[in-house]
């Protein structure tokens, strides 16, 4: 119950009126936005609206009606309107509920199903208190709502206008300095916003899935591009992956070349269907990629549920490992399993030659990470999958 329904509730019960509610006007309509009315239909929704001129609402405002109408049978602004006969209305009081710039958002209101000769100022200045509690709680309501359309117009523009830009990061071999492929990642046109905020906000907004569509068709012409042997990695969520744009988007493409990663920072709700999703791209001859490996019991949930052609190791799982037993113990345990498991082992984020030298011991297969190439534009990505002379060797 939020918190407008809440105080709805205590106000009818303190006033003792047979209905509370809220309403906004606009030009052409008194829109019930919430009420607390037992004897209401069941039927009856719990916002609907109105014709203006036919509410209480309008009238009080406009001065027609006092604020306190002890019987409106008294009242020619209203004696005849259809909400009076339609909800009962014999006794009302109401107030106007004046948002923070000093427009009116509408009015905040009780009535009665008889006449009422007892309301008086002192109900008067208690209706008035709880429309201090209401109006502070739309307020900061309809500014919530104001940010979030202005995200979600931020970001469509963002799609529209394609203004981020992809880059590729080479995934090498540990023991045989083989080039793998590139794991495409995508950045953007403001670079103090960095991607994951991007994505989290487009999320919000309901428009994760376009951005990350939007994203990995930014990427695919580097296939056509890079030497025919290389693989490209792209980062989707489990909704991302499920949704038919994605797989319109794919449907054309070479699927032996491509690995889709699947990212995940919240629950996923139901894995059967998830998993049936994959088994559908896996018949199509893409593989599949599990991210954060080591970050926490998600992802390791994440793996056995998913079963991934490629297991990626967490940069916290990396970092400095030649120096932590317990980082190489569970990073031992994942490389065990997924040799039991037919899957590959990808760590991620390496940076120093200590790192990807313990990983290798370890059976680690490949790895990619600064130590060998910062994420790369499509150009010199090609020039760096045509000559690798500079890679670092690992002992």
């Amino acid at each position: 119950m939020s918190v407008v329904d809440t105080t709805l509730a205590r106000l009818r019960d303190h006033m003792g009126f047979d209905v509370a509610y809220v309403a906004q006007l606009d030009a052409d309509d008194m829109i019930i936005r919430a009420h607390c009315a037992p004897d209401f239909p069941a039927e009856l929704p719990a916002q609907f609206t109105i014709p203006r001129e036919d509410g209480f609402c309008h009238h009080m405002i406009n001065g027609d009606i006092p604020q306190i109408v002890h019987d409106s049978a008294e009242h020619p602004a209203v004696v005849d309107a259809p909400t009076r006969h339609d909800f009962n209305i014999q006794s009302y009081i109401g107030v106007p509920l004046h948002r923070r710039d000093g427009s009116v958002y509408g009015s905040l209101c009780c009535i009665g199903h008889t006449p009422n000769q007892s309301l008086n100022d002192r109900d008067l200045r208690t209706i008035k208190l709880f429309a201090e509690i209401v109006v502070e709680q739309i307020d900061r309501e309809l500014e919530d709502r104001q940010f979030l359309e202005e995200r979600k117009s931020r970001i469509a523009a963002t799609i529209e206008d394609k203004r981020f830009s992809a880059v590729y990061q080479p995934i090498v071999g540990l023991q045989s300095g083989a080039l793998k492929g590139f794991e495409a990642l995508c950045r953007f046109d403001t670079p103090t916003r960095t991607p994951d905020v991007w994505f989290a906000e487009a999320a919000q907004v309901g428009l994760g899935i376009s951005l990350e569509v939007a994203a990995i068709a930014q990427t695919l012409p580097a296939l056509a591009i890079l030497p025919d042997t290389l693989a490209l990695t792209v980062n989707i969520s489990p909704e991302g992956l499920m949704s038919s744009d994605l797989n319109d988007l794919l449907a054309t493409q070479p699927a032996s070349r491509l690995i889709l990663e699947v990212t995940e920072h919240a629950a996923v709700e139901d894995y059967r269907a998830l998993d049936d999703c994959i088994q559908t791209y896996r018949d199509m001859d893409f593989k599949v990629a599990v991210d954060d490996a080591g970050a926490g019991y998600s992802s390791l949930r994440h793996i056995v549920q998913l079963q991934p052609d490629i297991i990626k190791l967490d940069m916290s799982l990396t970092r400095d490992i030649h120096k932590d037993q317990v980082r190489r113990s569970l990073a031992n345990a994942l490389v065990y399993f997924a040799r039991q498991t037919n899957a590959e082992i990808v760590a991620e984020g390496i940076e120093t030659q200590a790192e990807a030298t313990t990983l290798s011991r370890l059976g680690v297969t490949w790895g990619q990470g600064y130590f060998f190439s910062k994420p790369l534009p499509l150009e010199a990505a090609v020039t760096f999958a045509k000559d690798r002379s500079d890679l670092p060797r690992i002992a």
